[in-house]
């Protein structure tokens, strides 16, 4: 199999502190690019496997969506069809890939999604409590299969 030098990159997830050891990988020749990050199939992988950015892009991709329920909600839209189009929207998104990078997320982050659940929560149940509502970190534990109750 030959490699495109051009369209291929090199990333070294390590531990290590230098890598000045490690030989440069080459394709026909040329060395390849070394990057820190990449983005491939909507998740942001760096190689100290740290998430925040990755996590930073969900919470931009969901506070967008949860404006769509809003507006929705404002049109008397019935509450199961936001639910629906919760389920469609933002919580395909909040759940993306979680089997990769939720294990290895810091409590500070695990709070932030948790929080944007609740408040999706509150736009087709104003008033509610959402103390019954299967959390996502626990949907998370088992690989997303939960179905989440409301009431």
């Amino acid at each position: 199999m030959t490699l495109s030098p051009t369209k291929c990159k090199n990333m070294v997830i390590s531990t290590l502190r230098s890598l000045e050891d490690l030989q440069p990988l080459l394709s026909n020749n040329l060395p390849l690019e070394t990057v820190s990050c990449h983005k491939g199939f909507g998740l942001i992988l760096w190689d100290t496997l740290k998430w925040m950015e990755n996590t930073n892009e969900i919470f931009t991709k969901t506070s967008k969506r949860l404006h769509i329920l809003r507006v929705l909600k404002r049109a008397g839209v019935p509450s199961t069809d936001l639910i629906c189009v919760y389920n469609t929207l933002v919580r395909s998104v909040l759940e993306y890939s979680s089997a990769v990078w939720a294990t290895s997320l810091p409590r500070s982050l695990v709070d932030q999604i948790e929080r944007i659940q609740k408040h999706a929560m509150r736009i087709p149940f104003p008033g509610h409590s959402t103390a019954n509502a299967t959390s996502l970190e626990i949907r998370r534990g088992t690989w997303g299969f939960a179905v989440l109750m409301f009431f």
